[in-house]
């Protein structure tokens, strides 16, 4: 009996460390503290490609025109090209996609830095950006997203309920081999693609918690003072974003939740973000 109970404390020992020897804590780029990150900056980008590219396939079978728009298209990527160096990470590969469906309200970022921006987003009547210097504060907004890394962190804690449910069970049915430990472990590592998306999912949108939000929201404001742009922007649009924000049906509100309190905290922050916008107005101008 006593052998047995040294298997199973064996066995607990192999499980633990299956669970925890996955989990990676890593250096945030954005404040310089640990946090807790399974998934590397390659891991990041690899995985935001394929996304894309299941993204924009199942937007092509649906007959959704793409980049057909080359003046906006072509604003677009400017904006990524002056806001993406200002970055913390500005080696990611970032890059905007145009989705040329009126409908939908919307824009999103995969991790590593591939966007998408949804034509409904600027609509002259249905949408909510009404100038430039707005599109830039939402293209903002989901590059702080990318810089922080919600969207692997996000998985991370998912996979390490995934893999902790696992083992628990294999420890359970004390049926643990090397085997099937590498299957196992391997299987989870490896499925970050459909992770990602989950089960029947056409498009991937995704769902940030209120903190990664406010993080976002404060980043979007640095990066576009960095930029020269006026981070005034990012609060107009969340603030006509909460006035509208009871229609969340293929909006922007359906993957970046919004209230009175979120813009109100962008207003606390816009001094601090004016001192930078203001530091690169006249560092531009040459005082």
């Amino acid at each position: 009996m006593a052998i047995r109970w040294k298997n199973y404390i064996f066995i607990l020992l192999i499980g633990s460390s299956l669970v925890f020897g996955g989990c990676a804590t890593t250096k945030d780029a954005v404040t310089g503290e640990s946090t807790y990150n399974s998934y590397t900056l390659e891991e990041d980008i690899e995985l935001g490609k394929k996304i894309k590219n299941k993204n924009l396939s199942a937007l092509r079978q649906e007959g959704i025109p793409l980049n057909e728009d080359k003046k906006m298209v072509a604003k677009l990527e400017n904006i990524v090209r002056a806001l993406g160096p200002v970055t913390e990470l500005p080696d990611l590969p970032y890059n905007v996609t145009l989705v040329q469906a009126p409908d939908i309200v919307n824009a999103s970022a995969a991790p590593g830095g591939s966007i998408l921006v949804y034509e409904g987003l600027y609509h002259p009547e249905k949408g909510m950006v009404k100038t430039d210097d707005e599109l830039a504060a939402v293209l903002a907004h989901e590059m702080g997203h990318v810089t922080a890394r919600h969207g692997t962190e996000q998985l991370s804690k998912g996979k390490a309920v995934k893999t902790t449910g696992a083992v628990l069970s294999t420890i359970l049915n004390v049926a643990l081999s090397v085997a099937t430990q590498s299957a196992s472990t391997g299987d989870l590592a490896g499925d970050l693609f459909d992770t990602a998306y989950g089960a029947g999912a056409a498009l991937w949108f995704p769902s940030y918690n209120r903190k990664q939000e406010a993080e976002a929201d404060k980043l979007s404001m640095i990066y576009l003072a960095r930029a020269g742009i006026n981070p005034q922007a990012a609060i107009d649009i969340w603030e006509r974003a909460a006035s509208k924000s009871k229609d969340k049906k293929n909006s922007i509100f359906a993957s970046h939740p919004t209230d009175e309190k979120r813009y109100k905290a962008l207003e606390e922050f816009l001094p601090e973000a004016m001192e930078i916008y203001n530091q690169t107005v006249a560092s531009q101008s040459g005082e």
